[in-house]
């Protein structure tokens, strides 16, 4: 079985297809990377402590943009229900 994909002028100029990334994802993707690269510095380089309690930022970070991301589709979708 195939799967046929639209070609990228097709994503471009048909605005229903879904995007895997906004704008506001960035941020968080971002930051739960730098914490986990930080994480892995600290704990190797200069105290397991310390880099464990960078470590825990990272689920942190990314149950809050889970959180942006319900709020932000939510009212997405109650606005399209008002029209």
């Amino acid at each position: 079985m195939s799967v046929i994909l639209p070609s990228r002028a097709e994503r471009i100029t048909t605005p229903n297809l879904p995007v895997m990334f906004h704008k506001i994802d960035y941020p968080f993707l971002i930051a739960a990377f730098l914490s986990f690269v930080a994480s892995v510095s600290l704990w190797f380089l200069v105290n397991h402590d310390y880099g464990l309690f960078v470590g825990i930022w990272v689920p942190s970070i990314l149950a809050l943009w889970v959180g942006v991301r319900v709020v932000i589709l939510t009212s997405l979708l109650t606005h399209e229900e008002d029209e």
